[in-house]
């Protein structure tokens, strides 16, 4: 997670014309760049990209990343958050704790699963599985979670 993020932050200070990057909570990163970053750390934000070959990044507890360009990546470690894909060849991941991932067909979604351990107050990584959006067993535009290892359809 933390190369991911650095990957982003570091193209996202480059090249200033192709970038999008915020630190603040309620905030907004947007792209629509051909292999542009977008990237955006704070809680409740939103990051998005529509550029082929782009990443769209985010770290923020209950925040959004999407992404519509082909081959490209939508990326959030934050508890509680979605990430979204709709272009072609391209990747929804979404590893933060109690979070979702959608995509459109063909697209790939990247989930993990954390159990709270109260006896240390912190959260332990039960698993992380990926699943290609076929529009069968994984439907399209259909957000979903990893529940007891399995992808389930959100609530």
């Amino acid at each position: 997670m933390e190369a991911a993020v650095k990957f982003t932050y570091e193209h996202a200070i480059k090249d200033k014309k192709k970038a999008a990057h915020k630190e603040e909570p309620l905030s907004i990163a947007s792209n629509t760049g051909y292999k542009s970053v977008s990237s955006n750390t704070g809680d409740n934000s939103v990051s998005s990209n529509t550029g082929d070959n782009s990443v769209s990044s985010n770290t923020g507890y209950k925040s959004v990343s999407s992404n519509t360009g082909n081959y490209s990546v939508s990326s959030n470690t934050g508890n509680y958050s979605v990430s979204s894909n709709t272009g072609d060849s391209g990747i929804a991941c979404s590893l933060g704790a109690h979070s979702k991932a959608k995509a459109t067909k063909g697209n790939w979604l990247v989930l993990a699963e954390w159990l709270y351990n109260e006896s240390k107050w912190e959260w332990e990584l039960k698993g992380v599985k990926t699943a290609i959006v076929d529009g069968k067993k994984i439907k399209e535009n259909t957000l979903y979670e990893l529940v007891d290892g399995k992808f389930m359809e959100a609530k």
